[in-house]
């Protein structure tokens, strides 16, 4: 990488870095492209020289915060054994992880709903990655005979389903701030789709 790419790249981190603290302060609507360039102390010129408006900023944020989470998940999935291990460690890092950066959010949230095409591109690329995890888990569980063989042949499909049910906590625990035991919960859906994956 040439020393100007390297120069662009800080500064795109630089510019999302300044403009994820003006986003939780004023929220989206209310900041400005000024004010981001003053919290870093350049002018607009240079924001605009690599984003086009305070929403492509705002939408490359979500989409690093999103990659950071994943990043988590991924390193959680290496670290555990066995498949079931392994789905739990990444649902609970997702979790936790989620939960710490809806907290920085809250002042997004009623913004949000009215960015909803940013918030579906990035959540619809989140929930890719996601899949992929999970077909290489059960894969992996396959591999190592706590999965039945049978499963190989529908290994999207049984990922979309699984998501979708660790989903169900997710939502719980983010959507209406409910941690009360999350190792419990994890571990009794965890067994329960354990037992139908034999």
């Amino acid at each position: 990488m040439t020393t100007a790419l390297v120069k662009d790249e800080q500064t795109r981190a630089s510019i999302m870095e300044a403009a994820q603290k003006i986003f939780q302060q004023y929220g989206l609507s209310k900041s400005t492209m000024e004010d981001i360039a003053r919290a870093m102390g350049k002018g607009k010129s240079t924001l605009y020289y690599y984003f086009a408006s305070k929403e492509e900023i705002f939408e490359a944020v979500l989409s690093k915060e999103m990659s950071d989470v994943f990043l988590l998940m991924e390193k959680a999935c290496q670290q555990a054994t066995t498949s079931q291990e392994k789905f739990k460690a990444v649902t609970k890092t997702k979790i936790l992880a989620l939960h710490q950066k809806m907290n920085l959010y809250r002042t997004l949230s009623a913004e949000v709903q009215c960015n909803r095409s940013v918030i579906d591109t990035c959540r619809n690329v989140f929930s890719s990655r996601e899949i992929r995890l999970f077909e290489g888990i059960i894969t992996y569980g396959i591999d190592r005979q706590e999965i039945h063989e049978r499963h190989r042949t529908d290994l999207s499909l049984l990922s979309h389903v699984i998501l979708t049910a660790l989903r169900g906590i997710e939502i719980d625990i983010l959507m209406f701030d409910e941690n009360p035991d999350l190792d419990t919960k994890l571990d009794l859906m965890i067994s329960i789709i354990g037992k139908g994956l034999e």
